[in-house]
C-alpha cells in the first residue's frame, strides 16, 4: 500500500478521508465503478483495489533454495535492494497474488516468490 489511501463514496466521490499506509483492513463488499474495482472498509467509504493488496494469511516457515541470492518485490511489484541468501529460511505470516505467482511476505513490505523456496 502506499503512504495512505483515499477513500470514496458509493458513487466513487472522493471522502475527506484517507486510510493510514500498511494498514490493515477488512472488507465485506467489492463495487466495480467506471472500470475500476473498489472494496468496502466502513459503512459507505471505499478505497481503490490499486491502493491495496489483498492477502491470505500463513503461519509457515519456507527455505530459500540454494542455487542463489532470491529477490524481493514489494506490494506493488517493485523490485526491492535487498535479497535472502540461499538455504536461509524465514517465517511468514501471509501471502498475496502478483500477476499470477504467489508470494510471501518475510517483512513488513518486502515479498519472495513461492518459485524461489520450499515450505518447511
Amino acid at each position: 500500500m502506499k503512504d495512505s489511501a483515499q477513500l470514496f463514496d458509493k458513487n466513487s466521490k472522493q471522502s475527506n478521508r484517507r486510510l493510514s499506509g500498511n494498514t490493515d483492513w477488512i472488507s465485506d463488499q467489492e463495487m466495480q465503478k467506471d472500470g475500476k474495482i473498489y472494496y468496502r472498509v466502513s459503512t459507505n467509504e471505499w478505497v481503490n483495489s490499486e491502493d491495496t493488496y489483498t492477502y491470505i494469511d500463513k503461519n509457515i516457515t519456507v527455505t530459500t533454495k540454494s542455487d542463489s541470492t532470491k529477490q524481493l518485490i514489494n506490494s506493488t511489484g517493485n523490485l526491492s535492494n535487498r535479497g535472502l541468501i540461499s538455504n536461509s529460511s524465514w517465517k511468514v505470516d501471509r501471502s498475496f497474488e502478483f500477476h499470477g505467482k504467489t508470494y510471501y511476505r518475510v517483512s513488513t513490505n518486502e515479498f519472495v516468490s513461492s518459485d524461489d523456496v520450499t515450505i518447511n
